[in-house]
């Protein structure tokens, strides 16, 4: 059976129009994965943040507590900054 020209424009915009929906679709499924995996990395980056900052925090706090506090402004030279500075 041969289709007609219509018949044959008809059957290639539904084509089209199929196409076109799963492309879109597959792009709504890229974008929901990516928006996904972007929290959860944010969220890992933050996590490991707050734990980089917690253990600067305790060794500085190891650290000032190592230094007397009336050796806070001695100087070796001249040239060279303070503990407290």
């Amino acid at each position: 059976m041969e289709l007609s020209y219509v018949q044959k424009k008809v059957l290639a915009f539904a084509l089209n129009l199929i196409i076109m929906k799963l492309l879109l679709s597959f792009l709504y499924f890229i974008a929901a994965l990516s928006s996904f995996a972007q929290n959860n990395l944010n969220e890992g980056l933050k996590q490991q943040l707050v734990k980089d900052w917690e253990r600067a925090k305790s060794y500085t706090q190891e650290y000032l507590d190592a230094m007397p506090a009336n050796k806070y402004e001695f100087r070796a030279v001249d040239s060279i900054r303070s503990f407290a500075e």
